[in-house]
């Protein structure tokens, strides 16, 4: 009879946690994928290093967002809490190595069935809710900036001190731009898609590819 009532005891507990766990809210994480051309930083951040520049890719997330846009002047009032837009952002930092300008710059989401590319300004406004962007300068945060340091860990870099306005839609030899770069977020059925970042140096067309994954856990 014990060994009953120890056996019906512990299916109640088992039904109970897996009840519990199931109305958890699903947590979700997207990281750029380790392979052997791209350099993971401790904090995700990617870099590929090419001929005519280094490259670093890193996903944004909610806490990212928050902590970058509410500690930075340049960005919005410094010290208040902003919501993370509705999109898929990335921070791009490019140091050109060569002697060429940087330029016609563009970045895309390419998943089996789509090629996306990433949102302008005009576009981020028009289609966003007040809301999405409030206390924030869409314009700044989206528009390239030059970095004065050679970082790759996004905690390590103050945009207000490290960073400046960049007067040209490309790259100066030998400068390191940066910013940030806003896609609508694909369908999760897609758990890797690939982050194309395209540039043109002198006569040459580069494409460099990372790959991103999307992961989702049930907290136990």
């Amino acid at each position: 009879m014990r060994i009953l009532v120890l056996f019906f005891l512990t299916v109640t507990i088992t039904l109970f946690q897996s009840c519990v766990a199931y109305q958890l809210p699903i947590q979700r994480s997207t990281i750029i994928a380790e392979k052997p051309e791209v350099d993971i930083q401790r904090d995700g951040t990617g870099i590929i290093r090419t001929a005519h520049c280094d490259i670093s890719a890193r996903y944004i997330s909610a806490d990212d967002w928050n902590k970058v846009i509410s500690s930075s002047h340049v960005f919005a009032n410094s010290g208040k809490s902003v919501p993370h837009p509705p999109y898929e952002i990335f921070f791009i930092t490019l140091q050109n190595s060569t002697s060429n300008t940087i330029k016609d710059l563009r970045f895309y989401i390419k998943t089996p069935l789509s090629s996306e590319t990433s949102l302008s300004i005009g576009e981020l406004a028009d289609e966003s809710a007040p809301s999405s962007f409030s206390g924030t300068d869409i314009t700044d945060i989206f528009s390239l900036r030059r970095l004065l340091i050679t970082d790759y860990i996004l905690d390590d870099i103050d945009f207000d001190r490290n960073s400046i306005g960049y007067p040209f839609p490309f790259i100066l030899p030998h400068e390191r731009g940066s910013l940030f770069v806003a896609f609508r977020i694909p369908a999760f059925e897609y758990r890797r898609y690939i982050l194309s970042v395209e540039y043109v140096t002198g006569e040459i067309k580069k494409v460099v590819d990372f790959e991103v994954v999307r992961k989702e856990n049930r907290p136990e």
